[in-house]
């Protein structure tokens, strides 16, 4: 099993998003394909679930309702085994002496991505895929690997010939041309 982050859950749910690197649509779809294939669920910690509902707005339910129909997508609370692995992380790095784990982040932020982790850790997920530097150590920490969406291939392209076809919108005039004329199709 592999968990998203909440920028990897908007992502594949809303893959017309701003994204960090070029071609991310396809990256992204590329992956679910590439998932589906393999058989591989996708866990969503609460925590992330979370994060991706805040910017969800008012398509929230719907996106909740397609998620929890779905059973490629584990949606995963932040329960007791989570509970016991944050808290063991914490007591460490107190011991250490940096209870943030040199992260800069606020200390909120610190606990949200160590709940991300540890409950991905627990689920028995071996990989976490986020943009999000802090959740990565995290998660490499705790013996998982993790990728970003610049790890994440562009797949190969179903129309090579035109990949480098520039994309030119048409003319408002070009766009309400009835071509049927032009090609003697009859409308009937």
């Amino acid at each position: 099993m592999i968990a998203f982050d909440a920028h990897f859950i908007m992502l594949a749910l809303r893959p017309a998003i701003p994204a960090s690197v070029d071609h991310a649509k396809h990256r992204v779809l590329g992956l679910l394909e590439s998932l589906q294939k393999s058989g591989e669920r996708i866990l969503v910690p609460t925590p992330a679930l979370t994060e991706f509902l805040v910017h969800a707005e008012s398509a929230a339910p719907a996106y909740m309702d397609e998620l929890q129909k779905s059973s490629r997508f584990k949606i995963a609370p932040y329960g007791i085994r989570a509970s016991v692995e944050v808290a063991s992380i914490i007591a460490t790095a107190i011991k250490e002496g940096n209870k943030r784990s040199g992260s800069k982040d606020t200390w909120a932020k610190v606990k949200f991505d160590r709940q991300i982790a540890a409950i991905a850790k627990v689920e028995g997920c071996h990989t976490i895929y986020t943009d999000d530097d802090n959740l990565k150590s995290f998660a490499e920490a705790l013996g998982m690997k993790a990728i970003t969406l610049q790890d994440v291939p562009v797949p190969p392209s179903k129309t090579p010939l035109f990949d480098n076809l520039a994309h030119v919108e048409p003319t408002p005039e070009e766009a309400n041309i009835d071509l049927s004329k032009e090609l003697g199709i009859d409308k009937a």
